[in-house]
């Protein structure tokens, strides 16, 4: 879709689709059981100085999306469409050449920190390692990370960095892997719910770093996450995921003030809010979402949505462009 600011995307996503092949019986004798529909056709584009927010329920392809941009899925996985990066197809790359794009053009902060970091080796080897395996000295990329903790606030860098994973708190380790992110200057960072067991202070000062990036740094972000408080607090843009398909796709304005999915209308009302009496129940989006066994033939949404008719049962919904930056997949809207 289009951005009123730039006209080329730095990156487009077009009809990404990823399944998972299922074994029974263990090992690599095990017989397939089938497969798992994760990704139906995911469409969308991110501009440079673009925050666009991918929210959803757990389950909903929103990591899938991640480690397919970033070339990392699992081996089981089936991967088709298009992710085009400067005019260069990601997934028709060798292991070889997504290397050189991996920390260098695009970066990922992962969503658990104290998983990601090896707890084995010191906070230092892990960030300086991005460039020395590039060939730049280790004294240089010493230098380079000490310089991006201390624009992060990580009080004493130059003696810290020595450190192991364990001795920081976990509002420092995830500062840490956004440190490792930056190491390589990279254009495009993905964070995989970086907020994610943060208490709500070290949540707003991650929340402004990911801000600083786009503003002071100039950086492209994809920021994945459940939580559509987050998202009002940094998103440019919104793509609402659920059973692995964009069901609704515009601007923070226009989905929180003119949402259309009845999903992503729900998502919104299932938001706390300040006036609630503490006695009333919160609002609750009814049933489960499908299990992906199969292609989808039908609306995804139609067993858990208020406004289900039987043509949802029955045909997919198209997707409807109601201005050039907001989009919606429901019957609902259907003129015909």
């Amino acid at each position: 879709m289009k951005n009123v600011k730039n006209d080329t995307p730095l990156l487009s996503v077009k009809n990404l689709r990823v399944s998972f092949d299922t074994l029974s019986g263990g090992g690599v004798d095990g017989k397939q059981r089938g497969k798992i529909y994760a990704l139906n056709g995911v469409n969308f584009d991110l501009y440079r100085e673009e925050t666009l927010a991918i929210v959803g329920e757990s389950g909903s392809g929103k990591s899938q999306t991640s480690l397919a941009i970033m070339g990392i899925l699992a081996k089981n996985a089936n991967v088709s469409g298009e992710i085009m990066y400067h005019d260069k197809n990601l997934l028709s790359m060798t292991h070889e050449e997504l290397n050189k794009i991996r920390g260098h053009g695009i970066s990922m902060i992962f969503q658990d920190p104290m998983t990601s970091l090896n707890p084995y080796l010191r906070v230092s080897t892990q960030l300086t390692e991005v460039l020395t395996e590039r060939g730049v000295s280790e004294d240089i990329a010493r230098s380079k990370a000490i310089e991006i903790l201390n624009s992060l606030s990580i009080p004493k860098a130059e003696k810290v960095i020595d450190n192991y994973p364990y001795q920081f708190s976990g509002g420092m380790r995830q500062r840490i892997m956004i440190a490792m992110s930056l190491m390589s200057d990279s254009e495009i960072i993905i964070a995989d719910e970086p907020t994610t067991a943060l208490d709500v202070t070290i949540q707003a000062q991650i929340l402004d770093i990911v801000n600083k990036l786009k503003r002071d740094m100039k950086k492209a972000i994809i920021f994945i996450t459940h939580d559509l408080g987050v998202v009002g607090e940094i998103a440019d843009k919104i793509a609402v995921f659920y059973a692995g398909e964009i069901v609704e796709y515009g601007t923070r304005d226009e989905i929180f003030n003119s949402p259309k999915h009845p999903y992503t209308i729900g998502l919104l009302k299932s938001i706390p809010s300040m006036e609630q009496n503490s006695n009333e129940r919160l609002f609750l989006i009814e049933g489960n979402p499908p299990l992906l066994k199969s292609e989808p033939i039908s609306c995804s949404f139609k067993d858990r949505c208020p406004y289900a008719m039987d043509v949802c049962g029955n045909s997919i919904p198209k997707r409807q462009e109601i201005s050039p930056t907001h989009a919606f997949s429901c019957f609902k809207y259907d003129k015909e």
